[in-house]
């Protein structure tokens, strides 16, 4: 059966006749500062020396007609497109600041996010909100204005006052709060707004550490496919705010239906893009399936698998446990280390590390390492029982983590950590888990469990991911992760932050060692976490015109989707709205919605673990060679991005970000953590972080 696509987006008229706003060359209470870029463009009719005279700056304070300022009536039919998102930004923001029981805040691009109180989900100790940003576009999908409608999933509201709150839980705790309808940064606020708030009426949202430091359970049970639960949230919202007159006065929208994707913008990945080769060339395309059944691609080269154990004193029976698991399997689904994944190893009891010290085992497991004869003719294993979650609140704790695999790594060591409250609660129903552990350890092992069915072109794609520590507030940045068309792994480079030069250095290197050793590339492919800039750009094809290379460059920007962004439902699936896999949706000019998934037919059998992921977000440009950028050539670069998801080996469940991106991402979430603030040379070499 076809799909039945559509967008979560509604559209509407350009105004029929020009609009009188209001504007002035100083600031005013109320007013707002428009920016050279999206001035009016007969805005000297009222201000003909703009420009000159060191007149540079004009604000507005939109349709109210405020002493001080100038009319001037502005066609927005189809001119003035950045004027008019503004004017419509500041109209719909108003718009529901009057409705009652609503609050109204901005989202990270300024756009109106609105929340509302979802009563279903309310508890004890908070109240849920559900929040919906409204994004304006002009003709992205369609021939008229856009109104995108998205969901962005929910907030929690203390039921305590901030007053109240402080009483328990220092003010470093509270992020945000809600006051008079307005969301504010409590750490930000100023004197002057402060001496305004009333602080018995102002209530903290909660974040993970406040609502652990308040004793309350955030947790809210919801349905888990998420094209469900963001549809429905819609559907409630556009009923119950935008089907009256006064905002189809303000944005008057040609119907409540969604905008049906039209079939023109609906491309296909080839279905040969699903294959992965596994032993003796075999092809699969669902690893969960195919590889306990097919058997790894190729084995680990590394000689003499040693493993040993690090584990607390009075963990000792559990760690038995898990050895026996790893090396006799555990039944149907879980055949041991060497059957499922082909790796024979030898365990070296006189290795093992005992500790004592659950809270910071760090000095005692350097100690002992320290003071242990390893013998490098050996490739050595260290499964280490951490007492101590890797998302543990305690960042003292957490740092734990992080450090002992830097003190293995720093030794040659492959390391596998594992929880041990999940270990204790499932050691007899392990097996899945096992799956994934023994899966990411061939290939930290350097084996490779399976690879893409490709052609023998000669592309070098670069993958450049980063991950956002929230605490600190930074951008770290993973770079030059570099593979062939076929998806085997060549090497990496790792910056603490983002350098530009470092940057596009670490990318030339991946370029010129390649041209080097394989030949010169058929093209060079970079998938990039955000837009490269020209700054970015311009030492990399500089390289390539020393280097000589006669190959096109693609910038691929690969973006995660966004609730507040849009997507495209399938109404023709069971209710279950999600598209199709491999379903490509051109979204503007040369940007695409890429949905990658496991349901690759139309059939009602869809497992509920594998998840509704959302699409991906693609741009793509050619810096060198854009007049040969063709819908063929796009449709091929989209579909390696899609094979590239398919080599994830930290677990078997399909993923539906490139490991380009996620696999830079997984070492600058780590790595920032490393006490020497670098990653040893060989461990640029071998997939560690798995």
């Amino acid at each position: 059966m076809s799909q039945q696509l559509y967008f979560n987006l509604l559209t509407f008229d350009w105004p029929q006749k020009p609009i009188t706003l209001y504007f002035s060359l100083e600031q005013i209470k109320g007013s707002v500062l428009v920016y050279k870029s999206n001035h009016p463009n007969n805005i000297t009719e009222i201000f003909p020396n703009l420009g000159n005279e060191g007149i540079e700056k004009i604000y507005t304070t939109f349709d109210k007609n405020v002493e001080g300022t100038t009319p001037l009536e502005i066609d927005f039919n189809d001119k003035n497109v950045f004027f008019y998102k503004d004017f419509l930004n500041y109209k719909l923001y108003h718009y529901f600041k009057s409705i009652s029981g609503v609050v109204v805040t901005r989202n990270f691009i300024k756009e109106p996010q609105v929340w509302v109180i979802n009563k279903t989900e309310e508890k004890k100790d908070f109240w849920v909100f559900n929040k919906f940003s409204l994004k304006i576009q002009f003709s992205k999908v369609s021939k008229f204005p856009e109104l995108v409608i998205a969901y962005d999933d929910t907030s929690k509201m203390s039921k305590k006052s901030v007053l109240e709150v402080l009483e328990d839980v220092p003010a470093t705790y509270i992020k945000k709060i809600i006051n008079d309808k307005s969301v504010l940064n409590y750490q930000k606020i100023d004197a002057e707004l402060k001496t305004s708030i009333d602080l018995e009426k102002s209530w903290p949202i909660l974040n993970r550490e406040l609502a652990s430091k308040l004793n309350i359970d955030v947790e809210v049970e919801r349905t888990k496919n998420r094209y469900i639960r963001y549809n429905t949230a819609i559907d409630e919202f556009v009923q119950t705010y935008l089907n009256n007159a006064d905002f189809k006065t303000l944005i008057p929208l040609h119907s409540l239906n969604y905008l049906p994707v039209e079939e023109t913008r609906i491309l296909y990945v080839d279905r040969s893009c699903n294959d992965l080769v596994f032993k003796g060339g075999e092809i699969g395309f669902t690893p969960k399936l195919d590889f306990p059944t097919k058997g790894a691609l190729v084995t680990s080269p590394k000689p003499n698998i040693t493993i040993f154990y690090i584990f607390h004193e009075s963990h000792a029976d559990v760690c038995l446990e898990l050895h026996n698991h790893l090396q006799k399997g555990t039944g149907t689904y879980y055949k041991g280390l060497y059957k499922f994944a082909n790796i024979e190893s030898h365990t070296e009891k006189t290795l093992a590390i005992k500790y004592k010290d659950e809270n910071n085992p760090l000095p005692e497991i350097i100690e002992k390492l320290n003071n242990s004869n390893f013998n490098y003719e050996n490739t050595y294993v260290a499964f280490y029982i951490s007492p101590i979650a890797k998302f543990d609140e305690d960042k003292a704790r957490k740092k734990v983590y992080y450090r002992v695999k830097e003190e293995l790594l720093k030794r040659r060591i492959i390391s596998q950590v594992i929880d041990f409250e999940k270990l204790k609660s499932k050691i007899n129903n392990y097996q899945f888990e096992l799956n994934n552990i023994s899966l990411a350890l061939l290939a930290k092992l350097e084996g490779k469990p399976w690879q893409l069915s490709t052609s023998s072109n000669r592309d070098l794609i670069i993958g450049v991911g980063a991950f956002k520590n929230v605490d600190e507030n930074t951008n770290y940045v993973a770079s030059a992760f570099s593979f062939n068309n076929s998806g085997s792994f060549k090497k990496f480079e790792y910056f603490t932050k983002s350098d530009t030069n470092l940057l596009a250095g670490s990318i030339c290197d991946a370029i010129h060692q390649y041209a080097n050793l394989e030949e010169n590339p058929t093209k060079v492919v970079i998938h990039f976490y955000k837009e490269m800039s020209d700054k970015e750009l311009k030492p990399i094809i500089q390289k390539m015109n020393r280097l000589n290379l006669d190959c096109p460059l693609y910038i691929i920007n690969i973006n995660k989707t966004n609730s507040e962004d849009l997507i495209a439902f399938d109404n023709n699936w069971y209710n279950r709205l999600m598209p199709k896999s491999g379903t490509i949706i051109n979204i503007g000019k040369k940007e695409y919605l890429l949905f990658n998934n496991t349901r690759y037919n139309d059939s009602e059998k869809h497992s509920e673990q594998e998840g509704y992921p959302f699409p991906i977000k693609l741009k793509i440009s050619s810096p060198n060679n854009e007049e040969d950028l063709d819908n063929f050539e796009i449709k091929k670069l989209i579909e390696q991005v899609y094979q590239f998801s398919r080599l994830y080996w930290k677990s078997l469940r399909q993923q539906n970000v490139p490991i380009t991106i996620k696999y830079p991402e997984m070492v600058a979430e780590i790595a920032p953590h490393f006490e020497s603030g670098n990653i040893p040379p060989h461990g640029k070499e071998i997939l560690w972080f798995l």
